[in-house]
C-alpha cells in the first residue's frame, strides 16, 4: 500500500508538470485536463494536435483527415466533442434526474448531409444504449471509425 502511494505520487507529479505545458493552450479547466490525462481506462495514448488533446491516436488521425477535407472545401461545419441531449433532465417526486447526453467525437456536413462520428476502440454497453437513443431521437446513424 505504501509503495502504491509513492508510485501514484510520482505519477501525479509527472502528469502535473506535463499538463502545465499544454494547459495554457487548451480550452478546459485544470481538473478536466487532469481527468483526461489520468482517467484513461482503455489505455489509449493521448495525443495533442493543433493544441487539442485527443483521447487516442486514432481520434487525432481522423481529425487530421477531416481538417484536410475541410481545407479542401469538401466538408464544412467541423465541430469536435459536440454534446447531444438524448433525454432532458426532469423532476419526479421532488427528485431531480440528470439529463442523458452523448458526446460525439466529430460532427460535420458534406453534400450528403450531417455526419456524426465516433472513433471507437471498444463499444461499451452504455455506448450501445446511447447510440440507439441517439438514432431514435435524431434520426441519424452514428458513424464508427
Amino acid at each position: 500500500m505504501y509503495l502504491q502511494r509513492i508510485n501514484l505520487s510520482i505519477v501525479a507529479i509527472v502528469v502535473a508538470e506535463y499538463s502545465k505545458t499544454i494547459y495554457a493552450n487548451l480550452n478546459m479547466s485544470y481538473l478536466e485536463l487532469w481527468e483526461r490525462l489520468i482517467m484513461n481506462k482503455y489505455r489509449n495514448k493521448k495525443v495533442v494536435v493543433d493544441n487539442i488533446l485527443f483521447d487516442s491516436k486514432k481520434e487525432a488521425n481522423y481529425y487530421t483527415k477531416l481538417k484536410i477535407l475541410r481545407d479542401a472545401g469538401k466538408i464544412s461545419g467541423l465541430r469536435l466533442q459536440e454534446k447531444f441531449i438524448l433525454q432532458p433532465s426532469f423532476k419526479l417526486n421532488g427528485k431531480t434526474y440528470r439529463a442523458i447526453t452523448y458526446v460525439a467525437d466529430f460532427v460535420y456536413k458534406d453534400d450528403k448531409g450531417m455526419h456524426v462520428v465516433d472513433t471507437k476502440g471498444y463499444r461499451t454497453q452504455v455506448y450501445k444504449i446511447k447510440k440507439k437513443l441517439f438514432v431514435k431521437r435524431f434520426g441519424i446513424e452514428i458513424e464508427e471509425i
